[in-house]
């Protein structure tokens, strides 16, 4: 048998079995329906008729929807172990977790990364103007504890949600509030053995009379990370906590007010994937969100209605050091470990190691005032409409830079400016409005929907004082629609064709920034305008007896793309920037200039067996090119190649015992963008790890696969005790894109408990 180059032997035979087994009991299901079926069936890990909120902004079936989205439940979330919300996305289609430290995760949905992907709590934004590209601590402050499940939609989704979802939408959906008199408790504890991690979480809640509260927290501590074939990554240890409040008054059965407050704290995240060249950084972030929703569900012509007010708070600290002896790099690492901890306790300190030469202390604080109103009307039988508006202020309230270095006796040297100029404003504004209508339905439920909508769009940054261009102000305005048609046999099977626009503004950090942010040095572009996308998506549903099956295809054109230009000497010169700073990086700044195309697939099939046993697969595709003016080409930054999961699933009828086996692999990923093989995280030289491969000799990513089980026991629902063994034959493997390799084997046992 001739095996694809991008998937390896072990795992290309189980992925073959997994699926012909499920599509045995597809063509065949009297084969595998016998009268005397041994055992309970066991539970899908794919069930289409869970209740989604992201498609539509409003409730909906997920089987009828008309895009491809995943939902990600407490049951997921315990049986996963995810000590993260990024951890939860890992083995959704379509979706690649790059980390280039612990303690951070970007989810490149579709090709997509960063802002170009929309984050959302209970359908509100959670996006910032002076969010990066990556690394990026953003996802993680969303911790599971805060939540009752998370959600998945990849593609464009900018005529409900507005700017920054040309790739996808990951929404938080807040914990359901308690309807029934009294008071219950959940909570869980967990030990992950690859980095000795220790995290305990507990939700609270109750009601009292027209009034239910709910209260909650997690504390996590992970040490340093033990990767495939036994090393140790330096710098890897972090910490987390977080805490949640809940409450709404129940005004009536059909109109509520809601209070959210979420708060977060991720510390000590550390990077070290230009540890060759002497560099490090530490990460600091802490996070507020609060909003006060306003919620009425009717039965009349108005069907829901809904208004948030929200404020949201962001702190980013990052320390960045240089050591002064490559050659003890061990040693520079300590050193630089207890100057982050120095500088905390004592700003004015000296006690700085011999290795290091360099510590620069980076401080930026944001706040977001925003709001927003929705409303469903019932406008027939067959035709809804429903319209929204919203708007979104963000303000840089501090930005500063502390520079200390060996050479002046680690005197504290403060910048005129850090990465933002301070009261660098932004403002996202705009308003939509769908309709959907039936077409046509058959006397037996067969029906044919059209669905369409509009979004009118406004931007504006404003920052003052950016080197080499002083004020930068620019404010853009948009329009995008979006369309689709959908067959639904209900409960059967559905398809559905989606045709949506895009429209992302470039945000200040994209069009404002100054200096390192990783693998280049960034220089402002005032002229930087938006990007647009047209995309094309068909899928369908199939829900046959014991089979599901959910496919998406889909192309996706960004015109106008952001990308980056190698800046010359002469500019370089004429903005005055210190060569020390630069340190032999590429200078680049942001431009439109170019169209890229994204093209891919999605597709996750399960099927219940007798004995309890459920075998499913997921996987998906994603190629992206970016072509120029010029009539040239090149692969896309950082594109997912193709990822999949394959699983074999059992459960015991009565018992509360289920079991797992499961495999995540991955392609190899050669088609590497000019960025890309100058990123020490895809291209480092094993040979000169402090530089890159020659160009165009890059191999790029390898592929992988890794042996994974999972299991537990549940106790009429009060009790869950799992435990997972992971990367059982502790392969050594890198997700593209990563700055550290993934870990190794290692076992993670967890107690959850309900009362």
């Amino acid at each position: 048998m001739q095996y694809p180059h991008w998937c390896p032997k072990p795992i290309t035979s189980f992925v073959v079995w997994t699926t012909v087994s499920i599509l045995s009991i597809a063509i065949c299901p009297d084969a595998h329906a016998s009268s005397d079926v041994k055992g309970k069936a066991a539970a899908m890990p794919m069930e289409l008729t869970a209740v989604v909120i992201t498609a539509t902004r409003g409730k909906a079936v997920l089987f009828d929807t008309a895009r491809s989205i995943f939902t990600i439940g407490r049951s997921q979330l315990r049986e996963q172990q995810a000590e993260s919300s990024f951890d939860a996305l890992r083995e959704r289609p379509g979706v690649m977790v790059q980390q280039t430290n612990r303690g951070a995760g970007i989810p490149v949905i579709r090709g997509q990364v960063g802002p170009s992907n929309l984050v959302l709590i209970d359908g509100m934004r959670f996006n910032q103007a002076t969010w990066r590209t990556g690394p990026s601590q953003y996802l993680t402050l969303l911790d599971p504890s805060s939540f009752e499940s998370f959600e998945v939609m990849a593609g464009p989704a900018s005529v409900r949600y507005g700017s920054g979802a040309l790739g996808g939408v990951t929404a938080g959906i807040p914990w359901k509030m308690r309807q029934a008199a009294g008071f219950g408790a959940r909570g869980g504890l967990r030990f992950v053995s690859q980095d000795q991690g220790l995290s305990g979480w507990t939700h609270l809640e109750g009601r009292f009379g027209s009034v239910s509260v709910a209260a909650g927290g997690a504390i996590r501590n992970h040490n340093q990370l033990r990767t495939g074939g036994g090393e140790t990554v330096p710098l890897s240890d972090w910490t987390q906590q977080s805490a949640h409040v809940q409450a709404r008054w129940w005004a009536s059965s059909q109109t509520t007010l809601d209070l959210l407050l979420l708060g977060s704290q991720v510390g000590h995240g550390g990077r070290v994937d230009r540890l060759a060249q002497g560099r490090m950084r530490i990460y600091d972030n802490l996070d507020g969100f609060g909003a006060l929703t306003l919620r009425h569900t009717g039965e009349g012509a108005l069907k829901s209605l809904r208004v948030s007010v929200v404020a949201h708070g962001s702190r980013d600290e990052v320390a960045r050091f240089e050591c002064e002896n490559k050659d003890n790099l061990s040693q520079c690492v300590d050193q630089a470990d207890s100057a982050y901890e120095a500088v905390k306790n004592d700003g004015a300190t000296t006690s700085f190691g011999s290795q290091l030469s360099r510590d620069r202390r980076y401080r930026d604080a944001v706040r977001t005032l925003g709001g927003l109103f929705t409303a469903t009307w019932s406008l027939g039988k067959s035709l809804s409409l429903s319209v929204g508006a919203e708007g979104w202020y963000d303000t840089v309230l501090e930005s500063t830079l502390d520079d200390r270095k060996q050479s002046t006796g680690w005197s504290v040297k403060s910048a005129a400016r850090g990465n933002f100029s301070e009261d660098t404003s932004w403002l996202e504004s705009g308003g939509f409005a769908w309709l959907d209508s039936t077409l046509w339905q058959s006397a037996s439920g067969l029906k044919l929907t059209l669905g369409a909508g509009a979004r009118l769009a406004h931007f504006r940054g404003n920052a003052a004082d950016v080197p080499g261009l002083g004020e930068v102000a620019y404010s853009h305005t948009g329009v995008v629609g979006s369309g689709q048609l959908r067959l639904i046999n209900p409960n059967r099977w559905m398809l559905y064709l989606d045709v949506s626009q895009g429209f992302r503004s470039p945000n200040v950090q994209e069009s404002t920034v100054l200096g390192d942010t990783g693998s280049k040095f960034e220089v402002p572009n005032a002229d930087l305008g938006p990007e647009r996308s047209l995309s094309l998506e068909v899928g369908g549903r199939l829900s046959i007896d014991r089979v599901r099956l959910q496919v998406a295809g889909f192309v996706n054109q960004v015109s106008d793309f952001i990308g980056e230009q190698d800046l010359s000497q002469a500019e370089i010169d004429a903005l005055g920037l210190d060569p020390a700073d630069i340190d032999g990086q590429p200078v680049v700044k942001r431009v439109n200039r170019d169209t890229g195309l994204f093209v891919g697939a999605e597709a996750q099939l399960s099927a219940r067996l007798d004995y309890g046993l459920t075998p499913w697969v997921r996987v998906s595709w994603t190629q992206g090119d970016i072509n120029k003016d010029d009539g040239t080409s090149t692969p896309a930054r950082r594109v997912n190649p193709v990822l999949g999961t394959a699983a074999l699933r059992w459960q015991a009828p009565t018992s509360g015992f289920w079991a797992e086996i499961y495999s995540r692999f991955s392609g190899a990923q050669d088609r590497l963008h000019p960025s890309d093989q100058k990123d020490l995280r895809i291209c480092a030289d094993p040979n000169n790890p402090s530089k890159s491969y020659a160009s165009g000799t890059c191999p790029g990513s390898s592929s992988w696969v890794t042996l994974n089980a999972r299991g537990g026991w549940r106790y009429n629902r009060s009790l869950s005790i799992d435990l997972a063994l992971t990367n059982v034959l502790d392969t050594q493997y890198r997700v593209h894109g990563s700055g550290f390799d993934a870990a190794g084997f290692g076992a993670s046992l967890s107690m959850t408990g309900r009362y």
